[in-house]
């Protein structure tokens, strides 16, 4: 063989190898659509950011990234572990990584592995930096591949790394990866967008706080994110009615029922968990609720010939039984929110007595003690009470009218809800309380029921959806 015959024959070698490595390469990328391309990834760089916490003469070393970005100042998100006990801990941007930046502690809610934290670093900051889009509409189940960018110890910095969603522990999400101390505070991405903040590691499993939950946090830090496509905590649902996210969790309740003779019995306080889920900004109104109507064919409810257009067109709707009710949320692609979602919605989780907090109720407040027979003009328009709004945004949980949920009564609440929702005949749960209603019974806790025939001039109702149902 002559040496140019040999020198032939590796070239051809190489080509080949060559050739199979792309293949290797293309067929991985196609296999895990989840993996951020590398042009990506460099852009989300500039969103990420290195925080250093000056604890006790000891250096902590975390994560975070920037979710709001204005003319005066970087606003950005970690864990609350990463920087408790410094009030200004040291930022260091990806555009000058050997320059270090003083930042301010906005809010900390917390000191556990669970907790988050805010902190602003004021102008002057680099050129180049970017805000990351807040994703708080995925669901994300199980097996999809996420990236999340860090700084594990021992490792160069805005180290990329990849792994897997595994499912949720409470309202936690998990993934599997090999996570570090470094990483805590870090943005879990999926799709280009931020899903969770990582914040605790044991081993190969991670645990990230999902974005809703960080959007409710950063509402309570007046934070508004401002990264490309950031979603909106709120959505419109088929019937044109604005609806808001209330995030997964637990919050606290007990039981308050209260009997024919009007006197309230409260019960043992206890936690409820409630997956995440959308429910109605406002009850449905009687201009909603008559497009129903002329869409169905479906018979008018009681006290629909009282009715004077258009000025009654923002008034909640009345007088509707529970299977319309339910009817009116199944054509609008939607559902009754279950009483546990309803008391969330109106508490929050730092167990208020009533939406605002637990100021006892005024006629500034909300519309409650108005009494005499009803008149549509009893009726508030939805919304008209800016105090009568929960930490969620959700108005009229107080007064105005009360509401109709999916729950068949129980005394000790419903343990299987879909079962209860079928007994034929049973008394359905009634929250809120409305326009002609004492100021006791404005309590967000407050359960009451009625057979799902009955109407009433201070009853209506609100719709809710579950996250990513199409209506």
């Amino acid at each position: 063989m002559t040496f140019s015959n040999e020198v032939g024959r590796h070239s051809w070698i190489r080509v080949l190898f060559i050739v199979r490595i792309i293949s290797l390469a293309l067929s991985i990328f196609l296999l895990v659509p989840g993996l951020v391309c590398a042009t990506e990834i460099e852009e989300f760089k500039k969103g990420v950011v290195k925080i250093t916490a000056l604890v006790n003469g000891q250096l902590r070393v975390g994560t975070g990234f920037i979710v709001r970005l204005d003319k005066e100042a970087a606003y950005i998100v970690t864990a609350a572990h990463v920087i408790s006990g410094d009030s200004k801990p040291q930022v260091w941007f990806f555009p000058l990584p050997h320059q270090s930046f003083a930042s301010q502690v906005l809010g900390i809610d917390g000191t556990n592995e669970n907790g988050l934290a805010t902190l602003r670093v004021p102008d002057p900051i680099p050129d180049g930096l970017m805000a990351l889009p807040l994703d708080q509409t995925t669901q994300a189940s199980g097996g999809e591949t996420i990236t999340f960018i860090g700084f594990p110890p021992n490792l160069a910095p805005w180290t990329v790394s990849t792994g897997s969603i595994s499912g949720r522990k409470g309202p936690h999400l998990m993934f599997q990866a090999l996570v570090e101390e470094g990483h805590s505070g870090g943005p879990l991405l999926l799709d280009g967008k931020v899903i969770g903040v990582v914040t605790d590691a044991q081993g190969r499993l991670g645990y990230a706080v999902p974005t809703p939950v960080l959007a409710i946090a950063l509402k309570g830090w007046q934070v508004e994110p401002s990264g490309a496509d950031s979603l909106s905590l709120e959505i419109s649902g088929k019937d044109g009615a604005p609806m808001v996210r209330i995030p997964v969790g637990q919050f606290e309740t007990n039981i308050e029922s209260r009997s024919g003779t009007g006197n309230i019995t409260e019960g043992i306080r206890y936690m409820v968990y409630v997956e995440d889920f959308f429910i109605d900004k406002y009850e449905v109104t009687i201009e909603r609720y008559g497009k129903f109507l002329q869409v169905t064919g479906r018979t008018a409810p009681e006290y629909w010939d009282h009715i004077k257009m258009p000025q009654d067109a923002n008034r909640p709707v009345v007088g509707v039984t529970w299977h319309e009710a339910k009817a009116y949320c199944h054509w609008a692609g939607k559902r009754l929110p279950t009483e546990d979602e309803w008391e969330k919605s109106a508490r929050g989780t730092d167990g208020r007595i009533y939406p605002w907090g637990n100021e006892p109720p005024t006629s500034q407040h909300t519309n409650f003690a108005t009494f005499g027979d009803f008149e549509v003009s009893k009726l508030s328009p939805v919304g008209t009470f800016e105090r009568d709004r929960s930490p969620y945004g959700v108005y009229d949980l107080a007064g105005n009218v009360s509401e109709w949920t999916a729950d068949s009564w129980n005394e000790l609440r419903n343990l299987d809800r879909e079962a209860a929702e079928t007994v034929a005949g049973s008394q359905k749960v009634i929250r809120g309380g409305a326009w002609n209603a004492k100021d006791e019974y404005l309590r967000a806790a407050l359960r009451s029921s009625a057979s799902p025939t009955h109407t009433d001039g201070g009853l209506g109702f609100r719709c809710a959806q579950n996250p990513g149902t199409t209506p």
